[in-house]
């Protein structure tokens, strides 16, 4: 079995208030990033339950071989499948599965709450909430500057896990 921490979201849903334009840019990629993994997480967990069916065939046909001459009743077959190590391993794929699945899932909701608050955060700088001297933003550099330093970051993680 295995057993992941879940990823922690917070990063891909947090909104720089001083940088609504290139929270806008990158919002389409985030929730795609993230819906695509949810898709993954359904493919795990479909495939986790056709294993543990697979399993349970198996494993059921066993008993049934080994039972010849024997009288077995449904009940202690099912008795027999309950203890089956296989069978629990295969269970606790699909629990771990579902899980991961449940999470991404939230984090999808999470991104359409994220457009919601950069919605409002529009409007919030549309009447003048955040009014202020400001000098004109290049967005294409500020979105470069923004994805050089996460890939940075990225490595940084990714050297950390090593």
């Amino acid at each position: 079995m295995r057993t992941t921490k879940a990823p922690d979201y917070a990063d891909l849903i947090r909104i720089d208030p001083d940088a609504l334009d290139v929270e806008w840019v990158e919002q389409p990629g985030r929730f795609l990033h993230l819906a695509e993994q949810l898709a993954h997480a359904r493919k795990s967990l479909e495939t986790a339950e056709q294993n543990y069916e697979v399993q349970e065939a198996k494993v059921a046909k066993s008993i049934r071989e080994e039972a010849t001459g024997k009288r077995m009743t449904e009940g202690a077959i099912k008795e027999h499948l309950a203890r089956s190590p296989k069978l629990t391993e295969a269970k606790n794929e699909i629990i771990q599965t579902r899980y991961e699945m449940e999470i991404l899932a939230a984090a999808v909701r999470a991104m359409d709450v994220r457009k919601q608050a950069l919605e409002n955060l529009v409007r919030l700088q549309g009447q003048a909430y955040f009014a202020g001297p400001k000098e004109p933003r290049d967005l294409s550099l500020e979105v470069a500057k923004r994805q050089s330093s996460r890939r940075v970051q990225d490595k940084i993680r990714g050297a950390g896990r090593e």
